[in-house]
C-alpha cells in the first residue's frame, strides 16, 4: 500500500468495488443540512432500493481523536447513510472507539476491513432480506386477514393461496434466520414453488433467497391485482362509499325534517332510504376489502356509527335536529379521515 493519502482513498475504494459496490471516490453528497465531500461512496442495489456505505480515509501517523469520529458520525446522519467506516493504519484513541459504540459507524483499517467485510456484508444483506420478508409477510397478512387478526373472507378471493403464501413466508423466515450462524450447506424450502433450495455457501444462499422472495413479491401482487379487479380502484371504492352516505343523508333530512308529512310520502322516503343502506353496505365492504388494516378500522366505525345514530333514527318518529346533525358530523369526520392519502402499496 503505498503511503500517499490519495492512494489509500483509491485502495478503500477498491475494496468496496470486490465487495459488488458501486463506488465513487470524494463524492459530493447533499444531506438535510448541507453537501459535504466524502472520501468513498458507496452504493449496493437490492429489491430496487439503493442501501449506502461510505468511508473517511486517515492516512495519519498519529492516532485519530475522538472529535473527528464525532464529526463524521453527524456527516453520517445527516447524508442518511446505512453504515458508514472510519479508515486508519494509525488507531484510534480510547475516546474515539467508545464513541461509535451503538452507531453504524466502524473504526479500522484496509487490511481488518478486508478480512471482516465479506462476511460483514453478508450479514448486512441477509439482515436486509430479512427486513423484506417482514413487509411482504405484512402486506399478504393485509389480503386475508383482518385488522383484529381474524380472518377475512372475502367473495372472490383465493382464500387458500393467500393461507399457503402467508405459510410459505414464515417456513421461508425461520429458515433465514438460521443463515445467520453460517452453517452451510444449508436449505430453505421455497415459498411459492414448495421445492427444497441448498446453498452450499453465502453468495448463493443470497442469490437463492432473492430469487425467492422476488417470486414471492410477484404471487402477491397477482393476489393485489385481483382484488383491485374484483372491486376496482380504492379510489373508486371510496368515492362510491361517500356519495352513498351523502345520498343516504340527503333522503335523510327529506324524510325526518321535510315539509311535506304527508304519511305515504314519508314512508317512500324511508324506503329510499333503505336502499341507500343497502348501497352503503356493499361499498364498506368493497372499501374494506382493500388490504390496509387503518382503512378497514375507519370503515368499521363508519359503519358502526351509522347503525348507533342515522339509521336508528330514520326508524323513530321524532328526531331532535341537533342529535342528527351532531351524528352528520361525526359520520363527515370520518368519511374526511377516509379520504386522506394512505400508504402507498408495494
Amino acid at each position: 500500500m503505498s503511503n500517499d493519502w490519495r492512494q489509500y482513498q483509491n485502495d478503500v475504494a477498491e475494496a468496496f468495488r470486490s465487495l459488488g459496490a458501486t463506488v465513487e471516490v470524494e463524492a459530493r453528497v447533499t444531506g438535510a443540512r448541507g453537501t459535504h465531500d466524502i472520501d468513498v461512496w458507496a452504493t449496493f442495489k437490492q429489491f430496487g432500493n439503493v442501501v449506502t456505505w461510505m468511508a473517511e480515509c486517515k492516512l495519519w501517523q498519529t492516532s485519530i481523536p475522538k472529535e473527528k469520529v464525532v464529526n463524521l458520525y453527524q456527516i453520517v446522519q445527516d447524508v442518511g447513510a446505512d453504515r458508514a467506516f472510519l479508515f486508519s493504519e494509525s488507531g484510534f484513541q480510547a475516546g474515539a472507539i467508545k464513541s461509535t459504540q451503538h452507531t453504524n459507524l466502524t473504526l479500522t483499517n484496509l487490511a481488518e476491513f478486508k478480512s471482516n467485510a465479506e462476511s460483514d456484508l453478508f450479514e448486512f444483506r441477509l439482515v436486509s432480506i430479512l427486513k423484506e420478508v417482514e413487509k411482504l409477510h405484512s402486506e399478504v397478512k393485509g389480503l386475508w386477514l383482518d385488522e383484529r387478526g381474524g380472518p377475512l373472507f372475502i367473495p372472490g378471493m383465493d382464500f387458500d393461496a393467500l393461507v399457503s403464501l402467508d405459510g410459505g413466508i414464515l417456513y421461508f423466515k425461520n429458515s433465514l434466520q438460521k443463515a445467520l450462524t453460517r452453517q452451510f450447506p444449508l436449505s430453505f424450502i421455497d415459498i411459492v414453488g414448495s421445492e427444497v433450495v441448498l446453498s452450499n455457501d453465502c453468495g448463493a444462499l443470497l442469490q437463492n433467497a432473492e430469487a425467492s422472495l422476488n417470486k414471492a413479491w410477484d404471487a402477491y401482487k397477482t393476489q393485489l391485482n385481483l382484488n383491485e379487479r374484483l372491486f376496482g380502484p380504492f379510489d373508486r371504492r371510496l368515492a362510491t362509499l361517500v356519495n352513498a352516505v351523502e345520498a343516504l343523508c340527503v333522503v335523510g333530512e327529506n324524510c325526518i325534517f321535510g315539509d311535506n308529512r304527508d304519511d305515504t310520502h314519508v314512508e317512500n322516503l324511508r324506503f329510499d332510504a333503505a336502499e341507500k343502506m343497502k348501497s352503503i353496505h356493499n361499498a364498506a365492504q368493497a372499501v374494506y376489502a382493500t388490504p390496509d388494516n387503518t382503512v378497514r378500522a375507519k370503515v368499521r366505525s363508519l359503519v358502526k356509527l351509522l347503525v348507533d345514530t342515522l339509521y336508528l333514527y330514520l326508524t323513530l318518529p321524532v328526531v331532535a335536529r341537533e342529535e342528527w346533525n351532531n351524528a352528520q358530523d361525526q359520520v363527515k369526520k370520518i368519511l374526511c379521515d377516509l379520504l386522506q392519502p394512505r400508504a402507498t402499496q408495494s
